[in-house]
């Protein structure tokens, strides 16, 4: 009987391990080119009110230790863009008044049709800075859905003036980096 058991364990183990590393592809991207390499589709939701959500990494990477990581979001049915972005600069002021945010704007998009907000945001441990994030979204409207691209990147154990530098000298290549993702690539899978 021991046996079995052990045997229905590991096997119980084994499946949520597949589980935990399989991610539902919601908006037909399971991978992204991006800076001459490959970011693979790491984690993915969808919200019951029919938002998706979807993170990419390189193959190597993991969520705590990543220094560029992709993002794509796609709003529920109906939505605006112009709401979505009023709504996401809403919640930037928001969260620079609390320190989370250092700065943000919108900025114009060099491409037609999109709209882009950049920001620094950081995540504080022990009163200091533990990481940074340099992050561009490109929204754009697809159908009756907006859709998100994010690219951030991250620096650690950093002060805030030094990683805005670091940011304000790689800005334009950054940008550049991110136009390379062609919305084209959605296909919105409502499973």
């Amino acid at each position: 009987m021991k046996y079995i058991f052990k045997i229905f364990l590991l096997f119980s183990l084994c499946a949520v391990s597949l589980n935990l590393s399989a991610q539902k592809d919601y908006l037909g991207v399971a991978s992204i080119n991006f800076d001459n390499e490959s970011y693979l589709l790491r984690w993915s939701a969808k919200t019951k009110t029919g938002r998706f959500l979807e993170e990419f990494l390189p193959a190597k990477a993991n969520f705590s230790s990543f220094n560029t990581k992709l993002i794509l979001e796609c709003s529920s049915e109906g939505k605006e863009i112009g709401n979505e972005v009023r709504e996401m600069l809403g919640t930037l002021a928001l969260k620079k008044e609390e320190n989370i945010v250092y700065s943000f704007q919108q900025i114009e998009a060099q491409v037609p049709g999109e709209i882009w907000i950049e920001y620094i945001q950081g995540n504080v441990q022990g009163g200091q800075p533990f990481t940074l994030e340099w992050n561009l979204n490109r929204y754009k409207l697809i159908g009756n859905r907006v859709v998100l691209f994010r690219t951030c990147h991250r620096g650690y154990n950093i002060e805030v003036n030094s990683f805005t530098k670091k940011a304000n000298k790689k800005r334009e290549e950054w940008i550049k980096e991110a136009m390379t993702f062609s919305f084209d690539a959605v296909k919105i899978n409502n499973k």
